[in-house]
This record gives C-alpha cells, structure tokens and sequence, in this order.
C-alpha cells in the first residue's frame, strides 16, 4: 500500500508538472501570435501513459501550425522583445528556470514598451509557469494574476483560462484549496458554455481532488479529460 502510494504522487506531481510545464509561450516570429502548448496540443501519447497510470494506481488506492503571413519590418524594441522571450523559452526547456524568468520579465517590460498587450501578457505568463517550477508559489500567483488582468483587457477568454487554471494548480500545491476552487471556478465562469480549454481545466481540477484526498472524485474528472482531447490530438 505505501509503494502504491507513492507511485500514485510520483505520477500526479508529473501530471502537474505536464498542466503548467507545457505551456510556455515558444515559437514567436515578427509576423504571426505565439504559439501556446497547452497540455492537449503536446505529446498527446505521453498524455494518455500519465493518465492510464495515474487512474490504474487512483483504483487501487481508493501538471500551430497555420499559415504565416509574409513578415514586415517590426520596430527594434518589438524585435528585441520577441529575443527576450524565445530565449527565455530557450532556457526554461533546458531547466534553467531562474534565468528563464529573468528573460520572461525583460520580455515583459519591452513589450509593454511597445505597446504590445498581447506580448505583454504572453510573457507574464510564461514568467509564472517558471516561479512555479522554481516552487516560489506566491510569485506565480501573484504574475498568475497580472497576466489575467492583460488578458481581459485583450478580451482573450482563452489566455484568461489558461493562467486562472494554473493559478488554481500554484494555489493547490500552496494548500490553498479554496482559493484554488476559486480560481477553477473562475475560469469556469469565462469559459461560459463552450469548451475553451476543458481537458486543461478538468486536469487542473483532477489535481486539487488529489491533493484534497478525494481520489474517486479525481479519477472520474482525469476520465472526463481524456473524453475532452479531440481525436486527431490522441494518436
């Protein structure tokens, strides 16, 4: 029972670390959006391992492509400000994850020099997804935070529900649980009736029952997420 149980936290702490982990803003070019990776968007194979094997432990116990259009000439604060964030990616994919929030922040204040709000609030938050790893919890919520506050001014309800729900994984890993129901909640709330992010949300929630100890209620929610994951993303 006590193996068990630890090869059940080995596998929701790597369940956490795929939730908040995947999603550091990569791939900016001078002429089309970043890229996000959210959870469902990569190595969804790996994906479904994780949760097969976080469910099989869960019962018996009782983290785009597209078209670019041609590229035109961008002012060079913009430019260096997209330097700052790809080599900020550089080094959170490497481990480096102090480094990688130092790049993430100068990221941040060039665009905002710039004016660019999308930037702006892409690289707050990737800075938040490295206080995370750097487990310095009050950071990533507090950045969690500035980056939603951007997010709603873009009116970008996906950006919005992507830092809520790491918010509420950083505030679970905290022991905050009702803040961390708050922020799914939250999120919840601005995805309104469509499917803005569901698997992402539904993990995020998986993650809060564990750590709350209420593993049916965790298995069944990790079964909705797979549910979640559109087909072509799930071979």
């Amino acid at each position: 029972m006590q193996m068990a149980a630890q090869i059940f936290y080995l596998v929701f702490y790597r369940l956490i670390d795929d939730i908040v982990t995947s999603q550091v803003i990569w791939g900016y070019t001078f002429f089309h959006r970043p890229h996000h990776l959210p959870l469902e968007e990569q190595a969804p194979m790996n994906l479904l391992r994780i949760i097969s094997l976080l469910l099989a432990v869960a019962f018996f116990t009782a983290c785009a492509g597209g078209s670019a259009s041609p590229p035109e000439r961008q002012p060079e604060d913009l430019h260096r400000s997209i330097r700052y964030l790809n080599k900020g990616a550089i080094f959170y994919n490497k481990g480096c994850y102090a480094k990688a929030a130092y790049q993430f922040q100068k990221a941040h204040e060039m665009f905002t020099a710039a004016d660019n709000l999308q930037g702006a609030a892409d690289s707050l938050h990737s800075m938040a997804n490295a206080y995370y790893r750097l487990n310095e919890m009050p950071s990533a919520v507090l950045v969690y935070d500035e980056a939603v506050g951007y997010y709603q001014l873009l009116e970008d309800r996906e950006g919005q529900v992507r830092a809520l729900s790491n918010k509420s994984v950083a505030l679970a890993a905290s022991g905050m649980f009702e803040a961390a129901e708050s922020a799914l909640n939250q999120a919840d709330a601005v995805a309104g009736n469509g499917a803005i992010l569901s698997g992402q949300r539904l993990k995020a929630r998986a993650i809060l029952k564990i750590k709350t100890g209420h593993f049916g209620e965790a298995k069944q929610l990790i079964r909705s997420a797979m549910r979640s994951i559109p087909k072509n993303e799930a071979g």
